[in-house]
This record gives structure tokens, sequence and C-alpha cells, in this order.
């Protein structure tokens, strides 16, 4: 995997919302994200140093397709990343 571009290292990649272990987040409150940039949002953070904890498919809603959720764990600050 090639570095980060320098102009990213540091900030947190867009879509992501992050949250304390516990925290209730609503569903609504999460960016919807497309399969690729799923994909390059979870290798970007666990290129900085997060990982993946978890990466499930959510039951349908309101008559919406299936969603995946990804939560990776960023130790070094405790807390998740919701994607």
């Amino acid at each position: 995997m090639e570095p980060l571009p320098a102009a990213t290292r540091g900030a947190a990649p867009p879509r992501v919302r992050w949250v304390r272990n516990g925290e209730p987040v609503a569903l609504a409150d999460l960016a919807d994200v497309r399969a690729d940039d799923l994909a390059e949002v979870c290798a970007e953070l666990c290129a900085r140093g997060s990982r993946l904890s978890a990466l499930t498919l959510l039951p349908a809603r309101d008559g919406l397709p299936r969603a995946l959720l990804a939560v990776l764990a960023d130790d070094a600050n405790a807390r998740l990343g919701l994607v």
C-alpha cells in the first residue's frame, strides 16, 4: 500500500463518525458511503494505525437496501470510527 499523501495525514477521512465505546448513535446520523469509498476509508484508517474491529451487514430498513457498517478501533485515542 502506498503511503498517504502528507496533506491527508493526521486529519480524519470524511464520512467517519468518531464515538466513544458505549455512546449511542442513530443510523440516520451516519453518512451514506459507496462500497468502494468504504474500502478506501477503511484502508486509510488502518494505514494510520486503526484496526478493523467489525464489518457487518445491517438489516434492511424503511424499504432501503441492506447496508454495510464498518467499525474501526483507534486504540491510541480510545475511540471507534463508524463508517
